[in-house]
């Protein structure tokens, strides 16, 4: 009988930046490193989820016609997030995502939430 064991190199076990695991079936490697890009695209992730529940909560459907609009108390990261991932908000909620609701002049407020920045509770 044969059998092999697979192993990443003793600088990838040992680093911090790498979590590695291996089996006889597969072998993961994941540079664990947070950069702002990928700390903004999570932020953005966290916008539509909160957009999502609103709607659910609210009891509207995916197919109901609404306009999300949102508003920042300081605008330092997340008017980054929403400056990168605009476009994917609007893609996943399938919804205009617009600035400035004290500008609508149409539709029906049906609900907010808030969004407190994880690392910044300012923003």
């Amino acid at each position: 009988m044969l059998k092999v064991n697979k192993t990443f190199k003793p600088e990838y076990e040992k680093s911090k930046q790498w979590a590695v695991a291996s089996s006889m079936v597969s072998s993961v490697m994941l540079d664990t490193i947070q950069t702002d890009t990928l700390k903004r695209s999570g932020l953005a992730r966290e916008v539509i989820n909160r957009i999502q529940r609103l709607r659910k909560n609210s009891g509207i459907s995916i197919e109901d016609q609404i306009e999300v609009y949102y508003k920042f108390e300081s605008e330092a990261e997340l008017l980054k997030v929403i400056n990168e991932h605009s476009d994917k908000v609007v893609q996943t909620t399938r919804m205009p995502f617009l600035a400035d609701v004290e500008n609508s002049k149409t539709g029906v407020f049906i609900g907010e939430t808030e969004f407190t920045h994880p690392d910044n509770e300012k923003d």
